[in-house]
């Protein structure tokens, strides 16, 4: 946090990060109608920026008049001493812990490992009491940006694509694959394939809650509707 505070580009960065993931052809060659907005609903897995921040890049924002942020939740907390803010959190998926005894239909509740599931951290760190709305409830594209998609937080990917139905509704998906500093072409492939491995395996998993053949047909499914995307690391 104390880089970042050093750092007066971060926030503008991320403005700018914002404006490119919303309006990847530039701003200047979008069409917008009268009243039309974008309506943006924040979902941070960092401890840096907060829904205060939040407000001043929607304010900042160079088209501001037309872009509405409706939620910004840092869902692991904010690494932050102010108290209106909740501490950070650390914690393992709890399907790390159901997951396993669910092929016997036999769950133990009992299990210590609960208190350290994130699920558990989160109520315990009234993580819903800086919430200033909800999810929107209809959106038209999901982004992931500066994730690795781990299995730590499928749980937070399994609830969003619940909401908003992905396999049956008309909801574009975009994965932006970040190449890491390797500085050799060869391995900013390797990169972007093992990125995309963990999308193919992500979706997969989750179209298998629906059911078995939901799983194999996922992702053929949003790539034959256009509505998946693994895209490359956005230069500001």
């Amino acid at each position: 946090m104390k880089e970042i505070k050093q750092c007066t580009e971060y926030k503008s960065m991320a403005c700018r990060l914002i404006g490119k993931i919303l309006y990847p052809t530039g701003i200047a060659n979008v069409r917008f109608t009268k009243n039309a907005s974008t309506t943006l609903d924040v979902l941070n897995f960092n401890y840096s920026l907060n829904s205060d921040d939040g407000q001043q890049i929607e304010k900042n924002f160079d088209i501001s008049a037309h872009l509405k942020i409706n939620s910004w939740t840092n869902i692991h907390g904010v690494a932050n001493k102010d108290p209106k803010f909740p501490k950070i959190i650390f914690g393992i998926d709890n399907r790390d812990i159901f997951e396993g005894n669910s092929k016997n239909k036999k769950l133990d509740f009992n299990d210590p490992r609960i208190i350290f599931t994130k699920s558990f951290r989160l109520m315990d760190n009234h993580i819903n009491d800086i919430r200033n709305h909800q999810f929107q409830n209809k959106v038209d594209v999901i982004s992931f940006y500066g994730h690795s998609l781990g299995e730590a937080d499928y749980s937070y990917f399994e609830s969003i694509f619940d909401k908003y139905d992905i396999y049956h509704k008309n909801v574009k998906l975009e994965f932006y694959c970040y190449p890491g500093d390797s500085g050799t072409k060869e391995k900013e492939k390797k990169k972007a394939c093992e990125f995309m491995e963990d999308v193919y395996k992500l979706l997969t998993r989750y179209g298998n809650t629906i059911s078995a053949d939901h799983g194999l047909n996922m992702v053929n499914r949003l790539m034959l509707e256009e509505r998946l995307s693994v895209l490359p690391d956005i230069e500001l």
